[in-house]
């Protein structure tokens, strides 16, 4: 599971406007390598008024003129690039997202080396744009904020972006891999089908990955895709995972496994968040993916679903939810009912404290689904 190389999240004080290459087109921090591979990163954006379009992430070498964190700016070609975020999916109110590196984007980065970490999107206007945001009240992070203005890179002394960056973990992760804090991609129809892509991560700092993506109908019909790390074991350690699926008349309200086990094909398929899913469908009324996953010493995590439904969350919402083991209780702590079939949206939250919802064995559950 990854675990954090980097972050700052301290207050939304200020919206760094993105719009074309007239204007802004990127703002970046820097930051410190650790020798991790480069897995993930997170900012903190808002749409303005309907962009469209995708806005994607860079990492850079880092150059400055007098100190590391005074005047940092990007120096040379991009280094590494994300797979692409669509803006519209954006709400007008700030919260996380997350960019993934793949393939050959997910390099190395050197420890002690200095790098930025840039936001980019070009296909806005005045109008129609993004907002990233940062904190230039009390800003405590070592490194700066910079901004791409038309042609040449400016820094900005007294304000620190909002971010998260992620590596892989270096051995099996004793972090989940559900498919809602790397992001959960679900696709639902009128026979319910919810396809998920859950990618859980746990660490130190919010980073529960998990990708859902769900294909919901009348006779529902989930598919999801989960990252695992080890198959689940009769006394849960490091790498503990748990995926299960169903089709129900009424909703469940507690934690046994659902129906139908995840296969080992199923567990490769959802190891990722690269567009392969799993898939559940049912006649009955709800569709859904449970995740079990050890999180360990871990006292915080995030769950981020990116979902995709063929079935409207106006008529029908997809939820996101986790267990409370001391109220027994299944808690939402994402929806979407205004999403268009067959779009990506995203499902966010950081639980930051995990006391309530770890067992015994520091195992959390987690599940996305959609009523048909």
């Amino acid at each position: 599971m990854p675990t954090l190389i980097d972050s700052y999240d301290g207050s939304l004080d200020v919206n760094t406007p993105l719009t074309n290459t007239d204007a802004n087109s990127k703002v970046g921090h820097s930051f410190v390598g650790d020798g991790g591979v480069l897995n993930y990163c997170r900012f903190s954006l808002k749409k303005y008024s309907s962009p469209t379009g995708n806005a994607i992430a860079e990492i850079y070498a880092e150059s400055h003129a007098t100190a590391f964190g005074t005047d940092s700016v990007p120096n040379g070609s991009v280094l590494a690039t994300s797979d692409n975020f669509d803006v519209s999916t954006l709400t007008t109110s700030n919260s996380f997202v997350s960019f993934y590196f793949t393939g050959e984007n997910k390099i190395t980065l050197t420890n002690g080396t200095n790098y930025v970490l840039v936001l980019k999107y070009s296909s806005g206007d005045s109008t129609n744009k993004i907002g990233a945001s940062g904190d230039n009240t009390t800003p405590t992070h070592s490194g700066n904020l910079c901004t791409f203005y038309t042609t040449s890179w400016n820094y900005t002394s007294g304000t620190d972006l909002n971010f998260y960056l992620y590596k892989d973990a270096s051995s099996a992760s004793a972090s989940p891999s559900v498919s809602p804090s790397s992001s959960i991609s679900a696709s639902v129809s009128p026979s319910t089908s919810v396809s998920v892509s859950p990618s859980t991560s746990i660490s130190q700092s919010p980073s529960i990955s998990p990708s859902t993506s769900a294909s919901v109908s009348p006779s529902s019909s989930i598919s999801a895709s989960v990252s695992p790390s080890i198959s689940p074991s009769v006394s849960p350690s490091a790498g503990y995972e748990d995926y299960t699926k169903g089709d129900y008349i009424s909703i469940p309200t507690g934690i046994t496994d659902l129906t139908n086990s995840y296969t080992t094909q199923e567990y490769t398929d959802v190891s990722s968040v690269n567009g392969v899913f799993v898939s559940q469908t049912t006649s009955s009324n709800y569709t859904i993916h449970q995740f079990k996953e050890y999180c360990g010493s871990s006292n915080m995590c995030n769950l981020t679903c990116v979902c995709q439904t063929n079935y409207l969350p106006s008529l029908s919402p997809v939820y996101l939810q986790i267990y409370n083991r001391n109220s027994s209780l299944w808690e939402t702590v994402g929806t979407n009912n205004t999403a268009n079939v067959d779009t990506n949206f995203t499902l966010s939250a950081d639980v930051l404290n995990l006391t309530n919802y770890k067992d015994n064995n520091t195992v959390i559950v987690c599940r996305v689904y959609q009523q048909g």
